[in-house]
């Protein structure tokens, strides 16, 4: 007589299926939630220990990878087959790029964070380079808040942007975008002479609508050179009297 015993192998992969992904903290329960083994992956796959053929067992993945979203729950059933079993969890990954809103380019410099909505936890901050960033301490089905704390030199602080990590298997894009400052000097000027007028008090406003009654802003005068600067952060048609 003889008793022939089957494996089940598991591996932690990337949405691609085709590479391994090391680091994960990886734990199998049964259905009375006892943990019947655990491990942390490596880039080779791992048989499964203490399994008992016809029952279930839940794989959970208790920490991703960093620059990894943890994924969902997995159940499985080991059947009564004398075949070898392969369990596969994959991870998907969100990056998040800091663009120029007038050319698409990536912006280095702006300090970004990235809140779980629910807790308010911050789960990921960086400061952006040129390449996109790959946000860890996510989960998916989970909404999370993506804030930029400081923009980069001639920016603007863009609005937080709140994101969803979905459960399929691709890789997300998230794209903050900044606008850069626009300065509008206005020289207030002698219609005779063309000469800067700086002998007086005076002051210009800035209007969004062409009837003047939207107030944006007002700047009052540069006495020494006659001028009104505005420090204009957002694109568009204005209007100055």
């Amino acid at each position: 007589f003889f008793m022939v015993e089957k494996q089940i192998a598991f591996t932690k992969t990337d949405v691609t299926g085709e590479e391994e992904i090391p680091g994960a903290h990886i734990e199998v329960k049964d259905e009375n939630g006892n943990t019947v083994d655990e491990w942390v992956s490596t880039d080779e796959s791992h048989p499964i220990s203490g399994l008992e053929e016809g029952k279930e067992y839940t794989l959970i993945e208790v920490v991703a990878p960093d620059e990894y979203v943890k994924a969902e729950e997995i159940t499985f059933v080991v059947d009564t087959e004398k075949t070898d079993q392969h369990v596969e969890m994959q991870d998907k990954q969100v990056f998040i790029t800091k663009t120029d809103i007038t050319n698409g380019e990536e912006i280095p410099g702006a300090e970004l964070t990235v809140t779980d909505k629910e807790t308010g936890e911050i789960v990921d901050q960086w400061t952006s380079t040129t390449e996109a960033h790959p946000v860890s301490g996510l989960e998916e089905g989970k909404t999370y808040i993506l804030t930029e704390v400081q923009a980069p030199n001639g920016y603007e602080i863009a609005e937080s942007i709140e994101f969803e990590v979905s459960y399929d298997k691709v890789i997300q894009h998230i794209e903050m975008m900044d606008a850069p400052y626009t300065t509008i000097q206005v020289n207030k000027v002698d219609s005779a002479t063309k000469q800067a007028i700086v002998s007086k008090d005076f002051e210009f406003t800035m209007y969004a609508d062409e009837a003047c009654t939207q107030v944006i802003k007002t700047v009052n005068a540069n006495q020494t050179d006659g001028t009104a600067t505005f420090e204009q952060d957002g694109f568009g048609t204005y209007f100055i009297k």
